[in-house]
Order: structure tokens, then C-alpha cells, then sequence
């Protein structure tokens, strides 16, 4: 059986590229010593692997996030790709359209309606019946418009 040879700090740190610091916080991390300022370079080495294997295992909370927000991003965008062919979102720029036509609509029967009442309510001179013939003739734009937009 071959006898692991123990080194003093500097020597391992030189060994794995790191500094006198890090190889005390890895001897907290379970890096094995033997004694004051030696460490048995064979035992160093195959936990060094392991350490490092279980870390590229084990991803980072960092890493965790960003796949869980990615699968989180896909799942949303999938929805969204459902929910338009369910018909149950409508695209934006139809959106932007259906509310155009709609202006359209309104500024023109709104804009038309007083010269078409006018006559209408210029020969009434009793308050009362001028009253119905605007509440009629509003209900009947309102009926109109709403015809028109849902049309």
C-alpha cells in the first residue's frame, strides 16, 4: 500500500491554484488534514473531485433560479399560445383596429346626430315633448352605435 505524502499549505495551495486562504476554507469544506500545516496530498486531490463533481451536480441557487424562471417563461408564453387559439386572447394589433373602426363610428353617427334632431326639436315648443323626442333620438344613436361596432 502506497503512503500519502503530507505537504504544508503552501505546497497544496501551489498544487491546486489557489490561495493559502482557500485551502483553509476548503479544510472547513471537509478537506482533509492530518496535522498543524500538513495535508496528505493523495487524500487532498480525490476530495478536491469529489467536491467538485458534487458541485457541478449540484447547481448553483443562482443557476436554480434562472432555469426555474426559464421554465416559468416557456410555460407563460405556451399558455398564451393556447389561450389565442382557445380564442380567449385577442392579438393587440386587432385589438388596436376594432377600437379604430370603432372611433370611427361614433365621431360619425354623434356628429351627425344634431343636425338630424335639430328639426325635429325646432318645431316642438312645449319642454316636456322636446324631452321625449331627445331622450328617443339618444337611445336610438346609442341602439345604432352599438349596432354598427358589434357588427
Amino acid at each position: 500500500m502506497i503512503k500519502d505524502v503530507e505537504y504544508p499549505v503552501e505546497v497544496i495551495a501551489f498544487v491546486f491554484g489557489v490561495t493559502k486562504a482557500r485551502i483553509h476554507q476548503f479544510v472547513k469544506e471537509g478537506m482533509p488534514k492530518s496535522k498543524r500545516n500538513a495535508y496528505p496530498l493523495a487524500l487532498c486531490v480525490q476530495w478536491a473531485v469529489r467536491f467538485w463533481k458534487a458541485k457541478a451536480s449540484d447547481p448553483d441557487d443562482e443557476t436554480r433560479r434562472h432555469k426555474k424562471r426559464l421554465v416559468k417563461e416557456k410555460a407563460d408564453q405556451l399558455e398564451r399560445v393556447n389561450k389565442v387559439a382557445r380564442g380567449e386572447l385577442i392579438p393587440s394589433e386587432q385589438v388596436r383596429r376594432d377600437a379604430k373602426r370603432a372611433g370611427r363610428i361614433v365621431k360619425e353617427k354623434v356628429t351627425s346626430w344634431p343636425g338630424r334632431v335639430a328639426a325635429l326639436v325646432a318645431v316642438e315648443s312645449d319642454v316636456f315633448k322636446v324631452d321625449q323626442i331627445l331622450r328617443q333620438e339618444c337611445n336610438q344613436l346609442l341602439d345604432e352605435i352599438s349596432r354598427e361596432v358589434l357588427r
